[in-house]
């Protein structure tokens, strides 16, 4: 799911910067590696996961159809990534991700599958990025 997510979202970016000026690069220090790991990879997939299938998915999910609740976290998931100011740009593949990562939580009953496909896409875009 994380790699499937990963790819939608290397087309899109690919997509974008054929279409789109090319920008200026961000002024500053990295973060270092390994900080990076920690909160893009581990920390971020945990606490949004947590959110999105864990506490709003039981939420909506005791009122909503199952296609209703993937839907609907899937959108949450996709906001939470659009508040940098650029959500016309990253809500579609964001939108997409949420929705494979929410067909694995429906899939699975759980909420480790979901988990470890957002670590899964966040590493590997760490990785190639």
């Amino acid at each position: 799911g994380g790699l499937f997510a990963l790819g939608l979202g290397v087309a899109y970016v690919e997509l974008l910067t054929a279409l789109l000026p090319a920008g200026e690069a961000a002024a500053g220090e990295l973060p270092s590696l390994a900080w990076m790991v920690l909160f893009v990879a581990i920390l971020a997939p945990l606490v949004e996961e947590w959110l999105c299938r864990g506490v709003v998915w039981q939420a909506v999910r005791a009122a909503a159809s199952p296609a209703a609740t993937v839907a609907l976290t899937a959108f949450l998931f996709a906001c939470l990534h659009a508040l940098n100011g650029a959500a016309w740009l990253e809500l579609p593949h964001r939108f997409a991700a949420g929705l494979v990562f929410g067909w694995l939580r429906l899939r699975s009953r759980r909420l480790p599958p979901p988990v470890l496909a957002p670590a899964v896409l966040n590493g590997c875009a760490l990785a190639i990025g």
